[in-house]
């Protein structure tokens, strides 16, 4: 059993990345041994993005809603890397109403493209369980703060630091997709201010 430690807010997390020269191409992050490849990041992104614009129609700031998806995805990877060494047991029920949610939105996307979303945000809930019920929000950031520095997160630079990238994802999610990402200050009508067609998402 993994040593006691305090717990998570995903959401909430506010830790430091180390460097990024060791990245390979074609490399959106590494989480311990675990890859997180530009393809599978813009796959999922695309989805998200669809997915959000379900509830708040109109098109959305493509980087902000990739960087929201590469939050998730990370901090999926993390939680599955805790529990390996967590006595946690998953509550399935919990998990299948959350997602229950997330179907019913995506339900007119093509099969394969739902199965693949859906596949990665059961994977969120999944892995993260066992860090949401160890403690209060402050406890989480720790925990989750040192899991990074255990796991040696990397993020490939474009997508810049992790406190730059949870600023920042705060505004282009608001905490719909029944997964841990903050809301922030979600304005829809300046977060693509400035932006071409090329650059938004969801429109």
């Amino acid at each position: 059993m993994r040593r006691p430690k305090l717990a998570l807010v995903a959401a909430a997390a506010l830790f430091a990345l180390t460097g990024c020269a060791g990245l390979r191409p074609g490399v959106a992050a590494e989480i311990g041994d675990r890859q997180i490849t530009i393809e599978q990041l813009d796959d999922f992104a695309a989805t998200f993005c669809k997915y959000l614009s379900v509830g708040q129609p109109g098109a959305k700031n493509s980087k902000l809603v990739r960087q929201g998806a590469l939050v998730t995805m990370v901090q999926a990877r993390l939680g599955d890397l805790y529990r390996e060494g967590d006595d946690t047991i998953i509550d399935r029920e919990t998990v299948e109403s959350n997602l229950a949610g997330v179907k019913a939105a995506v339900a007119d996307l093509p099969e394969a493209e739902q199965e693949s979303f859906l596949d990665e945000v059961s994977y969120f809930l999944e892995s993260t369980q066992s860090l949401a019920q160890a403690g209060d929000a402050a406890a989480q950031e720790e925990l989750l703060a040192e899991l990074v520095d255990e796991y040696d997160v990397e993020l490939d630079p474009r997508f810049g630091t992790w406190d730059e990238i949870r600023s920042e994802e705060a505004v282009a999610v608001s905490g719909s997709l029944s997964v841990p990402l903050e809301p922030g200050e979600f304005d829809p009508n300046d977060q693509t201010s400035g932006l071409n067609a090329s650059q938004t998402c969801g429109g």
